[in-house]
């Protein structure tokens, strides 16, 4: 009989030999962490993300997209007017790591480079430039005047 392996166990072992996999999961825990504090400490002050929204002056949207554990963007400065809005205080603190881990270094995600459209110099003398054609004549839809 074949013996079966704990999913949990399969995944460390998988953590601890990649440390690509490492600082991945180092970012999702951070970034999940970050969401839940913003849930508990609104949900603390007793208020609906629409109620913390007008508080600091933004939206609902903004603030479901806080919470999200898959959102990056979260600023400083959001989190000073959130912490400021439900009482709190915020604060950041380093801590060693886990000992034997040693450092996890997170890339930046960055969006695939685009080639940028070729400009074409309207004159010589002048500094003003004029982009490529934004599309195909075939492309375009004409009116007909009947």
């Amino acid at each position: 009989m074949a013996s079966t392996r704990d999913f949990a166990d399969v995944l460390r072992k998988k953590i601890a030999t990649d440390p690509r996999l490492a600082a991945a999961v180092a970012e999702a825990r951070f970034q999940a962490n970050i969401a839940e504090q913003i849930y508990t400490v609104r949900t603390e002050a007793g208020l609906t993300q629409t109620q913390l929204a007008r508080r600091i002056g933004t939206h609902q949207s903004v603030i479901a997209r806080l919470e999200d554990a898959d959102y990056e963007g979260h600023t400083f400065s959001m989190l000073r007017r959130i912490a400021d809005a439900t009482g709190k205080e915020l604060f950041i603190a380093f801590k060693e790591s886990n000992p034997g881990s040693g450092p996890v270094t997170v890339e930046p995600h960055r969006a695939p480079a685009q080639k940028a459209p070729p400009l074409n110099r309207r004159s010589a003398a002048g500094s003003k430039l004029k982009s490529a054609p934004k599309s195909a004549p075939s492309a375009r839809k004409k009116k007909r005047s009947h």
